[in-house]
């Protein structure tokens, strides 16, 4: 029986080892410091190599990445002060949203990759760009539209994986899936071949979404599934004094509870004009 692709868009599918359209799908272009990380997770030295041209890494993994297990961070990487790692204040730049489904999490309810991707679409309502074979599992993909808004981005991830069971501990600023055309060494006494399933990106109906339309798509899917929107907290940055008040680092960091917020906000004025006279 002919496999049904029919939760992909567009319809037509690229090669298995088409590698090189996958990473020029995750970054479109690099401009100048933008690198994209590679992480080598080899037992006894493991490290992230950092790459400032696609076609650098495009023959990396052509020659064959086969002895450890590789991760590519989803987002571009940019020094800071100088220096540069794969944590998330150096990312910068992201085009894709990513999830994580691992088989056993699903075992009596989703076996094939067909009922996986269907799924997907079933409790998202978004269209797969790259489906990928982790070895032991399915790694989506979704195309968004050019950001650099990272922790936008990770929301957004977190909340539909919510609503589709993927893996949300893979979530994160700084997020990483295997690199297709690598091996996965879960087992290492049998590997398994980490390869790009489907591609749909090479056609006149294939489009990026907006964070805006998935934020909107969000709204109502969780409306319907009962989800309550989580709010946000403002995250500030606050100089720590030495000898702060545990109290006033209390209420700074973790807020207070209503009807105290008036004397508390006393409190914290008069700490830091006490602070200022010294």
């Amino acid at each position: 029986m002919k496999p049904d692709y029919s939760f992909f868009e567009p319809e037509e599918r690229l090669p298995l080892s088409s590698v090189d359209d996958y990473i020029d799908f995750l970054f479109p272009y690099l401009t100048t410091n933008e690198k994209i990380a590679l992480f080598l997770k080899r037992k006894y030295n493991p490290h992230t190599e950092f790459f400032d041209s696609k076609e650098h890494l495009k023959a990396i993994i052509d020659k064959g990445l086969k002895d450890c297990d590789c991760y590519i961070s989803l987002s571009t990487c940019v020094p800071v002060g100088g220096k540069i790692s794969k944590s998330a204040e150096h990312m910068y730049r992201r085009n894709s949203l990513g999830f994580d489904f691992d088989k056993k999490d699903f075992v009596n309810r989703l076996t094939t990759i067909q009922d996986f991707t269907a799924h997907f679409y079933s409790s998202t309502g978004l269209y797969i760009h790259y489906a990928i074979d982790s070895g032991n599992g399915y790694h989506f993909y979704v195309g968004i539209e050019e950001t650099t808004d990272i922790p936008r981005v990770t929301s957004i991830t977190r909340r539909f994986a919510v609503l589709s069971g993927a893996d949300k501990a893979n979530i994160s600023k700084a997020q990483t899936l295997r690199m297709p055309g690598t091996l996965n060494h879960k087992n290492p006494q049998s590997p398994l071949a980490v390869n790009i399933v489907s591609a749909y990106i090479k056609d006149d109906k294939y489009r990026r979404y907006t964070l805006d339309y998935l934020e909107s798509k969000l709204n109502m899917l969780e409306r319907t599934a009962g989800i309550r929107p989580v709010i946000q907290k403002k995250s500030y940055n606050h100089r720590e004094v030495k000898g702060m008040y545990l109290c006033i680092a209390n209420m700074l960091k973790n807020g207070v509870p209503k009807g105290e917020r008036n004397k508390c906000l006393g409190r914290i004025v008069s700490y830091y004009r006490d602070v200022a006279r010294l």
